[in-house]
């Protein structure tokens, strides 16, 4: 099935709010217009909800010369314009052990070390934002939580919109759970070092809703 734009509208339309689908992107109607004053926003808070394999990167770093801090860690990193969160950093090539002795402040990444690698969750249009790459059970949870953020505009109704959030927030628990079962997953880091960009702390399936 290839996914597209439209394609997650009139899932979310059709399939949990009960409204009639749309014919393309332009069509002048309100669940249209509701739908895309969200859709950045949703894409966004689903990539970042979890490790999911399709939006990690692997990069090398370098430090950045033209910051110097005065004290404390030695080397200051720009973080990726579309890192969402961090996965896994190292200063070995396959990120062996994991790097837990770093801080995420203002913006930047400081450690020790003048060349780090780090693995982190993007939403860049070839790795999180590829529709293409999304397996069904992600693309199913995206359409649910694109109508569990619209259908109260939409539909006015109290019941429906809490019916159409407990249904996406099981469908996200099934998209994490066919994710980390979808081939083996590196050693992750831990401790209190790991930190999302925007957010912060440590990702629990269990705890962290979007």
């Amino acid at each position: 099935m290839t996914i597209t734009q439209l394609g997650l509208y009139n899932e979310a339309l059709s399939v949990h709010i009960g409204e009639r689908t749309l014919a393309s992107l332009t069509e002048n109607r309100e669940p249209r217009r509701v739908l895309d004053s969200v859709y950045a926003d949703v894409l966004d808070d689903c990539i970042e909800a979890g490790y999911w394999k399709h939006a990690r990167r692997t990069v090398e770093l370098t430090a950045n010369t033209g910051l110097s801090p005065d004290f404390g860690y030695e080397y200051a990193f720009d973080i990726p314009s579309d890192c969402l969160q961090f996965y896994i950093i190292g200063v070995t090539e396959d990120l062996r052990p994991p790097l837990n002795d770093y801080v995420n402040e203002n913006g930047y990444l400081r450690t020790r070390f003048d060349t780090i690698y780090m693995t982190y969750i993007s939403n860049d249009a070839t790795y999180g934002l590829s529709m293409a790459k999304w397996a069904p059970s992600f693309r199913r949870w995206v359409a649910a939580e694109l109508a569990a953020r619209v259908a109260m505009r939409i539909t006015q109704s109290v019941e429906t919109t809490a019916m159409i959030e407990k249904r996406a927030g099981k469908l996200k628990r099934i998209a994490l759970s066919k994710d980390a079962l979808d081939g083996p997953n590196p050693e992750k880091m831990t401790g209190s070092w790991v930190q999302a960009r925007r957010r912060g702390g440590m990702y629990d399936p269990d705890t962290r809703i979007v």
